[in-house]
């Protein structure tokens, strides 16, 4: 069913090869020092002007990683600093930078159509049509790698809600949600089917913190592209849907949370599993 439903969103792309290998050559010779962060940034922008659709964003957004680069053994990193210097860049460059209508930001207020789990995401996209806020098409959660297991279980139960929400509210055909942990980050689209809504993961990426693991971004380029192209099919089917199922209240999932054994780590599974007693 994943695989089906991969295929039917039409989620995978390639990058033009040549695209792909100027970006290679260009990280290459920056990880060696034969050119600096400036020249880098240049190339890669010239690159972008050269490039046509959703690629452009892609280059953007390696491009945008190079000003956080730095040649050292990063000490212990914080949220705000994994959201303002690596999460923010990208997702900007992908989802919003070529869109006027669209605000790409790191969020400290909740978001308008939750009124259920009293928090907000780390981050939103918002699309604004007539100059007016019209809907989110993306939310975010980041969590440094170290985090409490249960808060990473919580994070995502709420991207799930805070999706499933917008979806309600603005009739969205879907929507995508993200997870960060450390410098892993997993995309998921949901979007409603039959008697329930399906939160599918599309992909994951590993964003380098550092200089010396900046190539290693290249093996992504694919999953970027695939990830803006699914981002543009997010929108209103100014359709009223007759009902929409029912989810587990995010009340309940804290209340369980409390619940479980102190010795084990939880799993959504664990959660789900004593929902059922």
């Amino acid at each position: 069913m994943h695989r089906q439903l991969l295929q039917e969103l039409n989620a995978r792309k390639v990058m033009n090869a040549e695209t792909s290998t100027r970006i290679k050559d260009t990280l290459l010779a920056y990880r060696s020092d034969e050119i600096d962060g400036l020249k880098t940034r240049h190339d890669l922008i010239s690159l972008a002007e050269k490039s046509t659709g959703q690629e452009r964003n892609v280059v953007l957004a390696v491009e945008s990683l190079i000003p956080a680069m730095a040649d050292v053994d990063l000490r212990t990193i914080s949220e705000n600093h994994l959201a303002a210097s690596y999460i923010h860049p990208v997702m900007q460059s992908l989802f919003s930078i070529a869109c006027n209508n669209k605000v790409s930001h790191c969020s400290n207020t909740l978001p308008e159509v939750d009124d259920t789990t009293g928090k907000r995401p780390d981050y939103i996209v918002d699309v604004y049509e007539r100059y007016q806020y019209a809907y989110s098409s993306c939310f975010g959660e980041i969590k440094i790698e170290k985090a409490n297991e249960t808060l990473k279980v919580l994070d995502f139960y709420r991207l799930a809600i805070f999706g499933r929400n917008a979806i309600e509210s603005h009739n969205l055909n879907g929507i995508i949600c993200f997870q960060t942990i450390g410098s892993l980050v997993t995309f998921y689209y949901m979007l409603p089917r039959a008697d329930f809504f399906i939160f599918l993961e599309v992909t994951s990426i590993k964003i380098p913190l550092v200089k010396r693991d900046i190539v290693s971004i290249i093996t992504h380029l694919d999953d970027m592209l695939s990830l803006v192209c699914l981002h543009e099919l997010v929108e209103n089917t100014n359709e009223l849907a007759s009902s929409y199922p029912p989810i587990l209240p995010y009340v309940y999932v804290q209340n369980e949370r409390k619940s479980l054994p102190k010795k084990r780590k939880p799993s959504l599974t664990s959660i789900s599993s004593s929902s059922k007693h």
